[in-house]
């Protein structure tokens, strides 16, 4: 048997045995890859596709691997879409935040609180064991945004008391 890491256990014999599957035509044995619950679908999937180019080699001519459905492109595509957007988000409040405030310093705070915001959530999740996906990057993009928008309250509410004479807040 063949065993990769963070791949549940298949019963290959068990499937051959009961399962004719035919792929383009052609008599096939199907084989369903499954990660484990915690295991990184991306590695997983660039672990069994390393694999299947070893056991091409060894398979011959006369058997042919395809591969029939594969999560890992669409993942590592989806974040690297909200990784895009999310710095478009951040580059476009910095923009905002300066053409409401005027205020270069105010600007300044803004722009390096919210890339240390997303910097101090990863090391979070890195000491927790929490891995990176699509639900955990869409969490960063709304709590950074949750940042800018409190930074946002706070910095006019600093400027407005300063506009207004008050030493002291």
């Amino acid at each position: 048997p063949v065993f990769l890491k963070d791949v549940s256990e298949v019963d290959l014999a068990d499937t051959a045995r009961r399962t004719l599957t035919r792929t383009n035509g052609k008599e096939s044995l199907g084989i369903a890859v499954v990660k484990e619950p915690d295991a990184n679908l991306v590695d997983v999937a660039n672990d069994v596709n390393s694999r299947l180019e070893e056991l091409q080699g060894d398979l011959g001519d006369d058997v042919k691997i395809a591969t029939i459905f594969d999560q890992a492109p669409d993942v590592e595509s989806a974040i690297g879409d909200v990784t895009r957007e999310a710095s478009y988000g951040a580059v476009f409040a910095v923009a905002v935040i300066y053409l409401f405030l005027f205020s270069f310093r105010s600007t300044l705070v803004a722009a390096v609180s919210i890339p240390l915001s997303i910097l101090a959530g990863l090391i979070a999740m890195r000491w927790l064991g929490i891995t990176l996906n699509i639900m955990t990057l869409g969490g960063l993009a709304i709590a950074v945004g949750r940042v800018v928008d409190d930074s946002v309250v706070v910095l006019e509410n600093v400027y407005r008391h300063i506009q207004q004479g008050e030493e002291r807040l």
